[in-house]
């Protein structure tokens, strides 16, 4: 009897802490955000996991540290909002929008199917989750172009997906080609950051 009380009571005891761990995401990302510009980045690596992808990535500029005294140039944290979550190609991100002294930006936390915090970057300033705009880019292209939508396969690494866009003239080519490979901050496919645009 004492054993299968301890048996339902640790099944209780799981059952709590994961609801709880559901309940808290929202709340995980926002302290993350809030100890990554306080400085502590012991606390960050102690108390979070990330991939190892991502710390090798870091490595050359100082790591979490690195990132921390960066994010300092922006002056003080003011304020840290409620993060706006979405899913991406198998990732969960927390869009978490920040006010600095200098500066308005959300940092959004990218996580993988493990939990692992598998990216981290810098986007446009927005408090709320914006309403969905329906897809104006046969408005913005010439007569005549066509725009394909690709999902392109990464060698090595057959659970992901490259997404990309074709932009095709009308006509039997040959064609010159213009790739365009984007960075690791808030831009589009075309290559556009904040409102300049590359084309």
């Amino acid at each position: 009897m004492k054993k299968l009380c301890t048996i339902l009571l640790s099944v209780c005891a799981a059952v709590l802490l994961i609801s709880g761990y559901c309940l808290a995401d929202e709340l995980d990302a926002k302290v993350y955000v809030e100890t990554l510009c306080s400085g502590n980045a012991e606390s960050l690596e102690k108390n979070y996991s990330h991939t190892k992808e991502l710390l090798d990535a870091l490595k050359p500029s100082g790591g979490l540290s690195g990132l921390q005294s960066s994010l300092k140039a922006l002056g003080e944290l003011q304020s840290v909002g409620d993060p706006v979550i979405s899913e991406n190609a198998g990732y969960i991100s927390y869009s978490v929008p920040c006010v600095f002294f200098l500066q308005k930006l959300n940092l959004v936390l990218n996580v993988d199917s493990e939990g692992q915090i598998a990216g981290l970057v810098t986007a446009a300033y927005e408090e709320e989750h914006a309403e969905e705009k329906p897809d104006s880019s046969s408005e913005r292209l010439p007569e005549g172009i066509t725009e394909i939508a690709l999902n392109l396969p990464v060698e090595g690494h057959e659970e992901w997906e490259l997404p990309g866009t074709l932009t095709v003239p009308e006509g039997e080519g040959p064609f010159p080609a213009v790739i365009l490979i984007h960075g690791s901050g808030p831009q589009d496919r075309d290559d556009t950051a904040v409102s300049c645009a590359a084309g």
